[in-house]
């Protein structure tokens, strides 16, 4: 008998730890940062107050931590709101790859490079103008050279110099490969530095997809990391292409309103949306894509899936992008969150809300 009710007691232990960390994981694999009454904190998943908001500004977080800046310094604090790496920053970024950019002022001087989540700056650039974070292993940097003009080039996660500064401009790796400019024209090259696609576009723009954007003289096309046009875009079809495919699908603008196409140029989604701007572009994400229509002459927007059909109805004056089946909405000027059967989880009642992302 005794042994029994150990057994069963030691399974009753077992489950309530094992529901207790279930919720926690619930509640706290992602935040999302939002600012009220002036001050930022951070959101769990279902809306509860993670960390309090006493924060002058704030990033996402990334890798178990995100930067934070109480008065002129930034920091980084986990998702328990403890100061993993204490503020001695005048600027910090998000953590990617275990490095994020900082910029301390060191007796007057400025310096930038990258630290790790331990907080050890592992680069430190003299004469670094600025840096994007790395991908794929690689990371952007621009510099200034002798002659006051900036160059582009590409260093790994040990400061190592892999491609010299030989650039104009550049955008990160991407299946390997990297779109680059030299005298006013976009080429392709691999991670040795060597083209694929020698400068040749008047435009173009970063893969996804396998595809990358690229521009002649008007003439618009997807190539793979070689340069073969895996797609023309017919300016018949549209009057303005999106430069990504997500999801399979791109969007593509043709007398001020807005379709998809797929990655055979087939119109999918006919011209019946609007985008929320002549620069922005709607794009889907978690099966999703925010768009707007008129209703009583006011641009609002809700939310279509991969076959056009209005999932979410169009309700709100501003909608972000699906991300972990959470997306912020507003109305009247405050946020809120929705989840993908447009329920709110949230209430409007935030000056603002940054999009969620995962804290471990």
């Amino acid at each position: 008998m005794f042994l029994i009710l150990v057994y069963r007691y030691s399974f009753l232990f077992i489950f309530i730890v094992y529901a207790q960390s279930l919720l926690g994981q619930n509640n706290y694999e992602m935040m999302a940062a939002a600012k009220k009454n002036g001050k930022w904190g951070y959101l769990d998943s279902i809306g509860n107050e993670a960390i309090p908001f006493m924060y002058d500004q704030v990033r996402p977080f990334s890798e178990k931590l995100a930067a934070v800046r109480i008065g002129s310094y930034w920091a980084y604090i986990t998702p328990e709101n403890k100061t993993l790496i204490r503020p001695l920053f005048i600027n910090a970024e998000s953590f990617k790859e275990n490095r994020a950019l900082f910029t301390i002022d060191d007796d007057s001087r400025i310096v930038k490079g990258f630290l790790n989540r331990s907080g050890r700056m592992v680069i430190v650039y003299e004469g670094l103008d600025e840096g994007l974070p790395f991908n794929e292993g690689l990371a952007i940097i621009y510099t200034t050279g002798l002659n006051r003009k900036s160059a582009v080039g590409f260093i790994d996660s040990n400061q190592i110099t892999v491609i010299p500064p030989n650039y104009d401009d550049a955008f990160s790796f991407a299946y390997g490969h990297s779109v680059v400019s030299v005298g006013g024209l976009w080429g392709i090259i691999n991670r040795y530095g060597i083209y694929s696609v020698t400068p040749r576009y008047t435009e173009a723009y970063s893969f996804s997809e396998k595809l990358a954007y690229t521009n002649s003289s008007g003439n618009v096309n997807f190539v793979d990391t070689n340069g073969i046009i895996k797609l023309s875009i017919n300016k018949k079809i549209a009057d303005k292409c999106g430069y990504f495919f997500n999801e399979g699908l791109c969007p593509v603008i043709k007398k001020g309103k807005v379709g998809f196409i797929n990655t055979s140029g087939k119109l999918v989604i006919t011209y019946k949306y609007y985008a929320k701007d002549s620069v922005s572009m709607p794009r889907f994400n978690d099966g999703f894509a925010a768009v707007g229509a008129l209703k009583d002459n006011k641009l609002q927007f809700g939310y279509i899936d991969t076959k056009g059909k209005w999932i979410i109805k169009p309700e709100y004056d501003s909608a972000n992008d699906f991300n972990f089946n959470r997306a912020v909405v507003s109305k009247n000027g405050k946020y809120g969150v929705i989840n993908s059967s447009g329920k709110l989880v949230i209430p409007m009642q935030y000056d603002t809300i940054l999009d969620y992302s995962e804290t471990y």
